[in-house]
């Protein structure tokens, strides 16, 4: 699962194996923010934008947005802090897939992969998600036109609506199809790039 870059399933067969708390303890661990500086999330932070969707488990993004002074709020995807999320009054990062400090919510194996997209748990997720994409102008960023978390988000506004609005997302080695068929689908502007595993 891991050399296909099934990475979802890699995670359920490895908490199978170690058990889910071992697992989680030991990709804590290994994630853990050693204090670099990062370029990209420099970059991220000097954007002007109130709202930030990220997949991270780790709070290197929040940290740094106070290394150059702003204040952000962070909330994990729990439903007592989605409901608390309110991008007018205030800059914040939503942690979508959760941190190993609720593990109850935390969304990296392929079964918690499923439970986001069809169970109960998350509903308060999808109808977060699914109202921002509604209204606000988005660009996805860290994404591959092939990612389970994207596909989801662009079959969600699909069945949906058809935006008004366009998105945008930087994503990797997108082909000429990739570009017309996210345009056509989903008003989804591709800006891409080639990496050097082409």
């Amino acid at each position: 699962a891991f050399a296909r870059g099934d990475y979802p399933a890699f995670f359920g067969h490895a908490a199978r194996i170690l058990t889910a708390p071992r697992l989680y303890l030991e990709c804590e661990r290994l994630l853990q923010d050693r204090g670099g500086e990062g370029t990209i999330y420099k970059l991220l932070a000097e954007l002007p934008a109130r709202g930030f969707l990220s997949t991270n488990f780790d709070s290197i993004l929040k940290r740094h947005f106070n290394d150059q002074g702003r204040a952000i709020l962070e909330f994990l995807n729990t439903p007592d802090e989605i409901s608390e999320v309110d991008f007018q009054e205030n800059s914040a990062i939503v942690k979508i897939h959760g941190a190993f400090s609720a593990p109850e919510y935390l969304v990296l194996t392929e079964e918690q992969y499923r439970s986001v997209i069809h169970g109960p748990q998350f509903l308060h997720l999808r109808k977060f998600l699914s109202g921002q994409k509604a209204s606000r102008r988005m660009l996805f960023i860290g994404y591959s036109v092939s990612d389970r978390d994207f596909q989801l988000l662009l079959e969600e506004t699909a069945e949906q609506l058809r935006r008004k609005v366009p998105m945008y997302a930087i994503v990797p080695d997108a082909n000429l199809y990739d570009q017309d068929e996210k345009l056509r689908k989903y008003n989804l502007r591709l800006v891409t790039y080639t990496t050097s595993k082409r």
